[in-house]
């Protein structure tokens, strides 16, 4: 999801000020994406206003007058259609993608909950599929730099353990994630799930 489908999720709950906005980037937010700063989260907010997604009210509460955004009927429907697009996992599970998608546009489609799940359960056992026991050799040279290949070989297998570790570890939460959130129904998805690309650092 990108910074404006993050920001028009969170005004689709409620109205917010910029400030609020902030407030909630720098607390839940780090978990979903990299934080942004006033400037950008003002621009972002002109440009969702722009393309008529969003309205404002200035309003004083306690403090100072302060524009308070809320979503448009043009903005819901925007992002029910965003809801209702399939879900593609990034080469990492690492990566927030699902995280973002679950949180924030789950709750918009409920009925979508179940195929995001289930495409990234199989993206992710398909890399397993195809990465698992790639080979680890890593040559090194003579060069500028001196190699332990001991240690190098070492250190790429623990690292390597610790991602096979992680990625069973996603995968199982993933099996009971679903399986709490089947009551809404086994969707099936509309197009097949997105095969895995080459990036083997998330199927160790």
């Amino acid at each position: 999801m990108n910074f404006d489908d993050v920001l028009l999720a969170l005004l689709s709950r409620r109205a917010r000020s910029g400030y609020e906005l902030k407030k909630w980037l720098d607390v839940e937010g780090i978990f979903l994406r990299a934080n942004a700063d006033p400037s950008q989260i003002y621009r972002t907010l002109r440009r969702l206003e722009k393309r008529g997604l969003i309205m404002h009210e200035t309003m004083r509460k306690s403090g100072p007058e302060a524009k308070v955004y809320a979503i448009t009927t043009a903005g819901a429907d925007y992002l029910r259609e965003l809801a209702a697009r399939p879900y593609e996992p990034p080469a990492r599970w690492q990566e927030v993608d699902f995280t973002a998608r679950l949180a924030l546009l789950g709750p918009i489609r409920p009925e979508t909950i179940v195929d995001i799940i289930d495409r990234e359960i199989a993206f992710r056992r398909d890399q397993v599929r195809r990465f698992r026991e790639r080979s680890l050799a890593e040559e090194a040279g003579s060069g500028l730099i001196d190699y332990d290949t001991d240690l190098l070989a070492e250190l790429i297998d623990e690292l390597d353990q610790q991602g096979r570790d992680a990625t069973d570890a996603w995968l199982e939460w993933l099996d009971g994630m679903r399986a709490r959130w089947s009551r809404y129904g086994d969707h099936a998805s509309s197009s097949p799930a997105p095969s895995s690309s080459s990036d083997a650092s998330s199927a160790s």
